[in-house]
């Protein structure tokens, strides 16, 4: 496979007979669609915060197909199929330092080392990996996300021509305390006799 190298496909026109006028130009109309798709992510913080910095360190993919054949019939019906075994793809390799404020105007694109892929269906054994850090002074904790494609693409897909946005969102976990007190149990009295 060859990173971001699309495959372009034009519509089988059996009816065209003469040149027309329908795009551009005089000729026979010759609509080339997409026949993979494509991944765009984006990034954000969840809150303004004045003392962390959220950095994205890499972004993979596991068990994607990434080997397939591309097949169209002499009735214009197409698919993929004949997926080789699965590989895990990267994406990105930092760093991305992530605008640091919930405005949704102000998302960090995540500059992709791959953005095209085959169109396929998820089972659970596609999974995206995040490892990013949170810096707070010097203090630097390196944290990791997994989820199954299959949960975060609710379609449960990626199909041909179309284009996927993901946007992640970075915060902290807020654990709030509930506190309270156990009241004080009796135990079995003693006595001693002097």
């Amino acid at each position: 496979t060859y990173k971001d190298h699309d495959l372009l496909v034009a519509a089988i026109a059996p009816d065209k007979t003469a040149n027309e006028n329908v795009y551009l130009t005089n000729g026979v109309p010759t609509l080339f669609g997409h026949k993979l798709c494509k991944l765009a992510i984006n990034a954000q913080t969840d809150a303004a915060y004045s003392t962390k910095t959220f950095n994205i360190k890499s972004i993979t993919i596991n068990n994607l197909q990434s080997v397939g054949t591309y097949t169209m019939d002499e009735k214009g019906a197409e698919s993929w199929g004949s997926y080789e075994t699965p590989a895990d793809v990267t994406f990105f390799t930092g760093p991305a330092v992530i605008n640091n404020d919930d405005d949704d105007s102000t998302k960090t694109p995540v500059t992709a080392a791959q953005s095209v892929y085959l169109p396929q269906d998820f089972q659970d054994t596609e999974t995206i990996t995040i490892d990013y850090t949170i810096t707070t002074g010097s203090f630097v904790e390196n944290v990791s996300v997994t989820k199954k494609l299959s949960e975060v693409f609710t379609s449960g897909e990626w199909e041909m021509n179309k284009v996927y946005n993901l946007d992640l969102k970075f915060g902290l976990e807020t654990i709030l305390w509930d506190p309270a007190q156990t009241d004080w149990e009796d135990g079995s009295d003693g006595s001693i006799s002097l």
